[in-house]
Parts: structure tokens; C-alpha cells; sequence
């Protein structure tokens, strides 16, 4: 029997065997883990970082990817929801477990996907009778995401603690009204707020012109259909704040105006019995006092002449100086305005009310102009009321300016504008114009700049506030862009 071939097919086995031995194996790889993402909380309801023990508070968690990490980080245990493997809870000052925060609510959705774009945020609560039975002193509050199964990230993270201090409170104002919005909160998120708002009626009732339980008192009322209540809540506030000699109104009230005002178009519904506010807020504020009237100077007598004091040098610009003079409409076009080059438009703006949230808004009053044609556009600012009461405007650019202008673009109903005020990085306020719009009258319907020239300012001017008489002419006022003129050097 012949066995070459025998021989041969060994000798080749054997050759590609050396082979393989000889070329080194490359190990699978292993799946890469996510990298860790970022906790940080932050208090809610312990201002200044102290409670009154008895007091619920807040902690507001949230959780993101790392800056400059690209691949997307995916928190999602095998059960429950990524809130769930979040724990908050106060240790004493020997790290002693005193109390652990309660979730509030659920998250959308079990998952959660960190990028660039998206991160998770939850609330959770520590109750008034978790922290009642606290001794005072100091305390921290500490939060952590502990994940160890189920798909995409697993590990522990923990937040920068953050330090507590728990007294027996006092019966300062503020802390009176800091327990109370305390209590309203922890109700409200519990899923009752008739108990909401009669915490906050009990302390209105005795202290009907504190501003932050007024505005909480608001809010509660527009959750509740009972609009009328809401206004009486902002108006009242809103006099406290003018009494005060708050020029503009603070951000709270800007926006609680804006949602009462969306809460307008709403379908009606009938509000519960709870929303009836108590009589200590709807009873109308005191009427101020006049000042007393100066006694008269006396006449002085005969001054040689060399003793006459020269005349004191003119005062700056104030808010009760009106300065500024009206350019006739026929100067201005829009080609000529947009190719001004020391012109620059708004940046941001934020209105008194606006009819939409995107549409109408006073962000469609910045940028160079966009609406075409004359009429109405919801490229434009409009107020939420049509011809009833006042409303205002006020517009912020980007490069404060010595000015000597401002160019106002009216695209439907003009005729409405009755102040214009600049407003220096400061605040300060310097009345430019005020009185009756001349072009409310106008014979043809065309879109019109109102514009007014100044002197160069000495200050710069970094606003611009735009007040409206609604009444004076009938229809929709709309407010295309503002330009403000001038130099920053």
C-alpha cells in the first residue's frame, strides 16, 4: 500500500499548526463602560441654609453627563426607574443617619439618556414630621445614584453634600413667611392643594402684603380656574412693589402676569370653593398719604451783587426730565434704518403681558424686522389686551451706547405708544418722551417708526422700556423691532 499521500497530508497539518502557534490570538473585546456621570443637588425652601425644625424643605436633584464626554450615558436599572436608585438623606454631625427624603413624583419614563442635549432632573422631599422631631443644630444633606444591574452605566456616585442648620426659628417676618411657603410647597406636592392654600390664607389673613405668599396664592388660583383671585393676588403685589419705588417689576411678577395672561384664552371652568381668597387680601390698601407741603422760604433780603452765587451747574438727566423730541415719520424708511451703522437691535426683550408664547411674545420685538407688510403678525409683539388698560415693553442690547436715538417699529395699530424711558446698566431711569402718540391719528394705515431723538447721553443706555396707552385707539397694538442708536464709545 502506497502511504505518501499519508505522509504528505500529516506534514501539511503539521506546517499550518507552526503557524497558528506562531501568529499571536487577539482577546475579545470587552464592552467599554460608560463613563460616571454628575450628581449635584441643591435646597429648596432653607434660605439662608437653615430651618426651623418642624420646617419640610426641598431637594432639587440633578444628574448629567461630564462635560466633553460624547457618548451618551443611559441610566436604567433592571427594576424601577432610574429616580428610584436615588437616595437623599440628612446625617447630624456625627454622620448619623437622621432622616431620608421621600421622592416627588415619577419620572416620564424608567430610562434616562445623558448627552449634550438631555439630563434628569427629580424633586425630593423632606417632610415636616421627618424634620420635627429633629434636635437643632448642624446637619448634612447628602444624595447618591447607586446603580448594579440592569443595561448601560452601573456604579455609585455621590453629590457634594450640603451643610443644614436646624434651629427652634424665631417669629421674624421672614421666617414666618418662609415656613408658611414651606408648608404650602409640601402640600402642593403631596397632591393637595386646598390645604395649599389654606396655610397660605391663615398667614394672609393676618399679613395680607406679604408679596411671596401673594404671588404662591396666585399661582394656586390660575392651577384652579379662579383667574379673578389671581388677579387680585398680582395687583395687590404689584401696588406693594410700586409703593416700594420698584421701577420695573421683579422677574416673579413679570412672569406670573405673562401665565395669568395665557391662563386667559383657557376654556372657563368653574373654580372649587377653596379659591375664595380671605377679606384681609381683598380688602384694598390703605391710601397713601400726600407729603406734608414745604413752609414757603423766606424772602431774602437785598444781596450785593459780587455776593451772588453763580447758578449750580445743570443736574443729569433724572427720571422726571423729559428730553427727547419726536422725528417726523416721513424721515425715516426701513432701508434707511437698517443701513444705519450705529444702529443695533435688541437682543432680549420681556413685556408687562404677551397674547402667545411663541407667537406674539416680546421675543418677536428683538432682531432687525421681519414683519413685511402692514397688519397683523404673529412675527410681532402684541399685548395680551386689546384696548383695555396700559401695558409695556422693555427691550435689552447687547452693547450698551451713548444713544441719540431710538427707532420704534409699529406694524398694526399705532398710535398707542405714551412713554419711552432708557435704563442705564445700573438701573437708572431717564425719561426720553412721554405724552400722546401724534400718529394715532394718521389718515393712512402704514407701518410707522416712532422715534426719539436726544442729545448724546452722557450715561450709556443699556434698555429700552416702551409703555402703551391701550385705550386711546381700538385694535390690536403690535410692535415689530426696536433700534436703539448710538456708540458704546
Amino acid at each position: 500500500m502506497n502511504h505518501r499521500p499519508h505522509r504528505r497530508a500529516a506534514s501539511l497539518a503539521r506546517a499550518v499548526s507552526a503557524l497558528l502557534l506562531a501568529v499571536p490570538l487577539q482577546a475579545a473585546p470587552s464592552p467599554q463602560q460608560p463613563p460616571d456621570p454628575e450628581i449635584t443637588i441643591a435646597l429648596r425652601g432653607a434660605a439662608g441654609g437653615a430651618i426651623a425644625a418642624g420646617q419640610p424643605f426641598v431637594v432639587a436633584v440633578r444628574i448629567e453627563s461630564p462635560d466633553g464626554v460624547a457618548t451618551p450615558i443611559r441610566l436604567a436599572p433592571a427594576k424601577g426607574s432610574w429616580a428610584d436608585a436615588i437616595l437623599v438623606e440628612l446625617v447630624d454631625a456625627d454622620g448619623k443617619l437622621a432622616a431620608t427624603a421621600t421622592a416627588v413624583g415619577a419620572p416620564p419614563a424608567a430610562a434616562a439618556i445623558l448627552d449634550d442635549h438631555d439630563l434628569a432632573e427629580g424633586l425630593l422631599l423632606f417632610t415636616a414630621s421627618a424634620t420635627s422631631a429633629l434636635r437643632p443644630g448642624g446637619y448634612c444633606v447628602r444624595a447618591r445614584l447607586q446603580i448594579t444591574d440592569g443595561a448601560g452605566w452601573h456604579g455609585t456616585v455621590a453629590a457634594e453634600p450640603i451643610a443644614l442648620a436646624i434651629d427652634t426659628g424665631s417669629e421674624s417676618p421672614a421666617r414666618r413667611t418662609q415656613r408658611a411657603l414651606a408648608l404650602a410647597i409640601e402640600a402642593l406636592l403631596t397632591g393637595s392643594p386646598q390645604r395649599s392654600a389654606e396655610i397660605l390664607d391663615a398667614e394672609l389673613g393676618r399679613r395680607p402684603d406679604e408679596q411671596p405668599l401673594l404671588v404662591m396664592r396666585a399661582q394656586l388660583s390660575i392651577d384652579a380656574h379662579d383667574l379673578a383671585a389671581a388677579r387680585v393676588c398680582l395687583a395687590r403685589a404689584q401696588e406693594l412693589e410700586s409703593r416700594r419705588g420698584v421701577v420695573h417689576p421683579s422677574p416673579g411678577l413679570q412672569e406670573l402676569g405673562l401665565r395669568l395672561a395665557s391662563a386667559e384664552s383657557a376654556p372657563v371652568a368653574l373654580p372649587p370653593g377653596w379659591t375664595k381668597l380671605p377679606a384681609a387680601v381683598v380688602t384694598p390698601l390703605p391710601a397713601v398719604a400726600p407729603a406734608p407741603e414745604a413752609p414757603p422760604a423766606p424772602v431774602p433780603g437785598p444781596t450785593p451783587v459780587a455776593a451772588i452765587p453763580a447758578p449750580p451747574p445743570a443736574s443729569p438727566v433724572s427720571a422726571k426730565q423729559q428730553v427727547g423730541s419726536l422725528v417726523a415719520a416721513a424721515e425715516l424708511t426701513d432701508a434707511k434704518v437698517a443701513q444705519d451703522a450705529d444702529g443695533q437691535w435688541a437682543a432680549t426683550a420681556t413685556a408687562g403681558s404677551q397674547y402667545g408664547k411663541v407667537g406674539y411674545s416680546a421675543a418677536k420685538a428683538t432682531g432687525a424686522p421681519d414683519v413685511p407688510v402692514v397688519g397683523n403678525s404673529p412675527d410681532a409683539w402684541c399685548p395680551a389686551n386689546k384696548n383695555k388698560g396700559t401695558d409695556w415693553l422693555e427691550l435689552t442690547f447687547a452693547t450698551p451706547a451713548h444713544a441719540v436715538e431710538v427707532r420704534i417699529r409699529q406694524n398694526d395699530t399705532v398710535g398707542a405708544i405714551a412713554k419711552v424711558e432708557a435704563i442705564e446698566p445700573d438701573g437708572t431711569v431717564h425719561v426720553w418722551w412721554e405724552g400722546v402718540d401724534p400718529y394715532q391719528r394718521s389718515a393712512v394705515r402704514e407701518i410707522v417708526w416712532f422715534t426719539v431723538r436726544v442729545p448724546r447721553t452722557d450715561y450709556l443706555v443699556a434698555k429700552v422700556k416702551v409703555s402703551l396707552d391701550l385705550t386711546v385707539v381700538t385694535g390690536w397694538k403690535e410692535i415689530d423691532a426696536v433700534q436703539l442708536v448710538g456708540r458704546p464709545d
